[in-house]
């Protein structure tokens, strides 16, 4: 693939404007058909071969059974929403650390697993509304002590007010290591993962006492 069949696409926004890259494509047909010797393949179904040059000069290729007819932009936005996976994921790795789970049966680790995608999921929602929807009322989205929380941590008055939920989420992040700074675009799933701990912690505490004051 040339450079003139290179073309322009935008897919999202990101936390510093819109993610765009140079993206190409074109139909092949991949070497999975049949086997006829010892390390060759017949020409299998037809797929497509997608391009992306990227601003730093790095290509990357990927192969997608969409049918032939499909614009460029359909393909790219179904390339690129495999973003939102690998950020699932992610959180399910490191933030919930599933892999260090030691139970003695399956279904022990599938209860555990549904309560941490459960998790997973939140933190992705906060991150992506955060940004799509920034002007929503935070107690859609936050038990009103979560909110507070996150003003009371960072040391900031608490409003009579419900805030933004991009107003929260930012607050959270800061907790998790997020500076915030005008360059820094929105926090990503880790600062808020990490941020959300502290919050889980503080309110769970403020919950007991507010119990103990009450017995």
């Amino acid at each position: 693939m040339g450079p003139k069949a290179l073309q322009r696409c935008l897919w999202r926004n990101g936390t510093k404007g819109m993610l765009n890259a140079r993206f190409a494509a074109v139909r092949v047909r991949v070497a999975d058909g049949a086997l006829v010797s010892r390390a060759q393949h017949l020409p299998g179904q037809a797929a497509w071969l997608v391009c992306e040059a990227r601003s730093s000069g790095e290509r990357k290729y990927y192969s997608t059974r969409h049918p032939a007819g499909t614009p460029r932009m359909t393909l790219v936005r179904a390339i690129k929403a495999r973003w939102a996976c690998e950020l699932f994921f992610l959180v399910l790795k490191e933030g919930c650390r599933v892999e260090r789970l030691q139970l003695a049966d399956t279904e022990r680790l599938q209860t555990a697993l549904a309560l941490y995608m459960v998790i997973a999921w939140r933190i992705n929602r906060l991150m992506r509304l955060g940004r799509t929807l920034p002007d929503l009322p935070a107690d859609l989205l936050f038990e009103p002590d979560e909110w507070r929380a996150a003003f009371i941590l960072n040391k900031k008055p608490v409003p009579r007010q419900t805030p933004t939920l991009n107003t929260v989420v930012r607050l959270i992040a800061q907790r998790g290591g997020f500076l915030g700074r005008k360059h820094d675009g929105e926090p990503g799933a880790r600062t808020i993962w990490l941020g959300m701990q502290e919050i889980a912690v503080f309110v769970e505490g403020a919950r007991y006492a507010r119990q103990f004051n009450d017995g």
